[in-house]
């Protein structure tokens, strides 16, 4: 009988231990169930969004009784054409979600606006303001607006040459989307009070991401001086300012490093190549090393201006994303409490591109440590075996011949940079510990990347990557994880978000027929002896004999190798599009070109060799993509400019990693050693030369 009772006992508390493991099974069930339907609802939405959203479309063009369709907003044509008053027709679709503001945008004047045969006046704008050919005038037509079809009339003067205008509806419909992605993320975090409590913790105390106190303190100081600025006008306030925030970035970069690398003198490394930098950031002129420097700056001092971002059409850069000259225009403002001329502005954004550039260091070697962490961990290797390639890969990265130049440019390419080296760090982490945490983080920071550079969608396509080999790996065991399904829907939905607010513009201008490229808006205005050919004959085969003989390379030059893919990515990545004057520089150039050679041999042999261990596979997927990025680019885009390494700058972290894995195998051979040594130390040797 007792046995009896024993063996029913054990048999209800398996039965219970059971129905728990059932239970905690539908609850997660569920929440996968809530993302899905959450994103089939994001996807209607948008779907009903688009359905209703205003629309602008054909115009008749009338001038002195001549008339010519133009199907397309905007109504434009270039050329010398004829000068006069243009008299535009267009039909427009009104929707309850039209918030009735139209921006319109004329060229050259605007004369008349009438709306279903009503005159809307013009009074309140001044002569300026109906001649602005970049911003022109914002218009509330909702008073005169009818449900369904509205006719809209425009007389626009065409002073001499090109002659149109653009009709924009200003209505924010992002908001709604925003403001359905918030009601749903709070519904789940109210599902999921767990979940919302552990993320908060892994916010505070991620390292590399949030420091309490230290930012608690520094946003205070930051604070007191805006506040000396705003109400005393001392020059040096606003050096003072920049020269903080790049004092506290290196305080939390160093800190980092001492605290939680594996090798804690590769401090030493690391500030050595700032110093290097700072002292660049100085005295470099601000033009010296940047492309299209002047359109970058016009965008941020429009932002400046008007408070607003642009129209893509408006400027020669105004079709790049706008994140970096968001962040640049609020860092001018601060600044510009105690009055800054123009070349102090341009010097103040230098030193924002450096802090940027110093995080974006960190976070790369940050990677190469949790690389090695791993391995170690996984008795792949021990502690003594890699120490060798630790500090090689540490220090070919922060001594990399181009550093110098990239890190005191004005652009949005050292944003892409910084965003692409945080996604990959969690993408690294996620990868390795297949947290959910860590890939929340890496698919917000790939969505930021895609908002600082069009070409951030790498990162999105590497996580997908990443996400198919383990995916493929849990098939082979005929078990996929609910943490896995759950990253799939995370990733996608995030994906499909980015994408609607990135590209969403784009294309619906591409639809209708005004939008002729999707990338690279202002292609077809590039200088045509910057076009080369894109045929095969262009990618293979590759001479090494010119790239060591031919020092550097130049966009518009034949003879300097521009037309071979290989060789204007591969000198482009050592030493930008420029050329250097003087025979010692032009030997450490052709020094460096042989060595790097050599490293490129190792690249291939760390991968061969060790492309089965576990951390190995997103560096692999890493540079694959982006080199693929950039062979996909130069077919669409046949322009020596669009071959340049800068687009596809973080790649040096994968190279420099893989190719130091072969002083695992070979820690004895001085001879490697010596090779590795002698790149770092030229390459250090050609920067300090460009200080000078």
């Amino acid at each position: 009988m007792a046995k009896e009772q024993k063996l029913m006992c054990g048999v209800l508390i398996q039965n219970k231990n059971t129905t728990r493991k059932e239970m905690k099974i539908r609850a997660l069930n569920s929440n996968q169930f809530f993302c899905l339907i959450s994103l089939l609802i994001t996807i209607l939405s948008i779907v009903f969004i688009e359905h209703y959203r205003m629309s602008i479309e054909e115009a008749d063009v009338y001038y002195q009784n001549e008339t010519a369709n133009y199907p397309v907003n905007p109504y434009y044509k270039r050329g010398n054409e004829r000068s006069g008053i243009y008299v535009y027709r267009i039909k427009a679709n009104s929707s309850f979600l039209f918030s009735g503001l139209l921006q319109i945008v004329p060229d050259d004047r605007l004369l008349e606006v009438r709306i279903n045969s009503h005159v809307v006046p013009l009074t309140m704008f001044t002569k300026e303001e109906l001649s602005d050919i970049r911003r022109g005038v914002r218009i509330n037509v909702l008073p005169y607006f009818i449900p369904g079809v509205n006719q809209i009339e425009l007389k626009v003067e065409n002073y001499q040459g090109a002659f149109g205008g653009k009709v924009i509806d200003k209505t924010n419909y992002n908001k709604y989307i925003i403001l359905l992605l918030g009601i749903l993320a709070g519904l789940f975090f109210l599902r999921n009070r767990n979940i919302a409590k552990d993320a908060f913790i892994k916010l505070k105390n991620r390292e590399g991401i949030i420091f309490w106190r230290t930012t608690i303190s520094i946003i205070a100081l930051f604070l007191f001086l805006i506040i000396i600025g705003r109400f005393w006008s001392f020059s040096w306030i606003k050096w003072n300012i920049a020269g903080f925030l790049i004092l506290s970035v290196i305080f939390f970069t160093c800190k980092r490093i001492y605290q939680k690398f594996l090798f804690k003198s590769s401090i030493f490394i690391f500030v050595g190549s700032i110093c290097l930098f700072i002292v660049g950031a100085i005295v470099i002129p601000f033009e010296r090393y940047s492309y299209d420097v002047h359109g970058h700056v016009e965008y941020v001092g429009y932002i400046l201006q008007y408070k607003e971002i642009p129209l893509a059409s408006s400027g020669w850069m105004f079709y790049h994303p706008s994140l970096y000259y968001l962040v640049s225009a609020s860092f001018l403002w601060i600044s510009n409490f105690s009055g800054v001329t123009s070349d102090e502005a341009v010097k103040i954004l230098q030193l924002l591109s450096l802090s940027l550039f110093i995080l974006y260091s960190y976070f790369s070697i940050a990677s190469i440590d949790k690389f090695f962490r791993i391995i170690i961990s996984k008795d792949i290797a021990s502690k003594s075996k890699i120490v060798y390639a630790y500090y090689m890969a540490i220090l070919l990265f922060l001594l990399w011949p181009s550093n110098m130049i990239v890190a005191i440019r004005i652009g949005n390419d050292i944003m892409f940079d910084l965003l692409f080296s945080i996604g990959f760090y969690f993408s690294l982490c996620w990868y390795d510990s297949k947290k959910l945490g860590d890939l929340f983080y890496a698919t917000f920071f790939a969505a930021c990347c895609v908002w600082a550079k069009s070409n951030g969608y790498i990162l999105f396509a590497l996580l997908a990557m990443l996400l198919l080999v383990l995916v493929i790996k849990e098939i082979r065991v005929h078990k996929i994880k609910e943490t896995t399904l759950t990253a799939i829907f995370t990733l996608f939905f995030v994906g499909l978000f980015s994408v609607y607010l990135s590209f969403g513009a784009k294309i619906r201008s591409s639809l209708n027929g005004s939008q002729k490229s999707m990338i690279v808006e202002n292609a077809t205005s590039l200088n045509p002896a910057l076009l080369v050919d894109a045929h095969f004959s262009n990618f293979m085969p590759f001479n090494p004999l010119p790239f060591i003989e031919i020092p550097f390379t130049d966009s518009m030059d034949d003879s300097r190798g521009r037309q071979s893919f290989w060789y204007y990515l591969m000198k482009t990545s050592l030493f930008g599009e420029f050329h250097f004057d003087g025979i010692k520089i032009a030997v450490i150039a052709q020094s460096i070109s042989l060595l790097f050679l050599l490293l490129v041999l190792s690249f291939f042999y760390g991968m061969i060799r060790y492309c089965r261990i576990a951390a190995v596979p997103p560096f692999i997927f890493s540079i694959s993509l982006l080199t693929f990025a950039m062979i996909a680019f130069r077919v669409c885009y046949p322009y020596s400019c669009s071959n340049d390494f800068r687009y596809i700058y973080p790649a040096i972290l994968p190279f420099v990693l893989i190719s130091s894995l072969s002083l695992i195998r070979f820690k004895d051979s001085k001879l490697i050693l010596f090779l590795f040594l002698s790149f770092a130390l030229l390459s250090g040797l050609f920067q300090i030369s460009l200080l000078f």
